[in-house]
């Protein structure tokens, strides 16, 4: 009985198929987890001061970048109910905008919405930061949400990809007295 040889291209072919899907196999876990490493940053809303006599709040947008990621662009959809809140202006701080790099600022009171898309040359790597104060006025005496429309909400960090880092999202529930 002859022996058959193990070689050829059908072998070869085979062979590296295997391969190949194993690999595979092993490299779409891996960047699912380091997708999840990145997502780093927590985006939220604060109340930071309120004159009573006006109704006029401040609103601080916060960041807190625990793992210390480089970012570099942040954009954010704010909605709200305009029959309960208007929304006078939003200020970006330097944190995180610049001012040749201010790409969306728009506040659409009619419809409840404030859009605001900025980035730096610089990125920024501290723990916590504030982005922008938005300045609000509110016309009722009752307890309201200020949310952020979580599909167009995002951190991009530094790494030339336009990696999205944003973590959480926390909305705002404001009260009136």
């Amino acid at each position: 009985m002859k022996k058959q040889q193990m070689r050829g291209f059908w072998f070869g072919f085979n062979t590296m198929t295997i391969i190949l899907i194993v690999c595979f196999l092993f490299v779409i876990p891996l960047l699912n987890a380091f997708e999840g490493f990145a997502q780093t940053v927590d985006i939220f809303l604060k109340e930071t001061a309120t004159a009573t006599t006006t109704n006029i709040s401040t609103l601080s947008l916060e960041l807190s970048n625990a793992e210390q990621t480089p970012l570099n662009a942040f954009e954010f959809t704010l909605q709200y109910n305009p029959k309960e809140i208007t929304v006078l202006d939003m200020s970006p701080l330097t944190t995180l905008c610049e001012d040749q790099f201010v790409l969306v600022h728009d506040i659409n009171n009619a419809s409840g919405t404030a859009q605001f898309a900025c980035g730096t040359l610089t990125p920024f790597s501290d723990t916590s930061g504030i982005v922008a104060t938005i300045n609000i006025q509110k016309h009722t005496l009752t307890t309201t949400t200020v949310s952020f429309a979580t599909s167009s909400t995002h951190v991009l960090a530094h790494d030339g990809y336009g990696t999205d880092a944003t973590r959480t999202i926390g909305n705002l529930i404001l009260t009136s007295f």
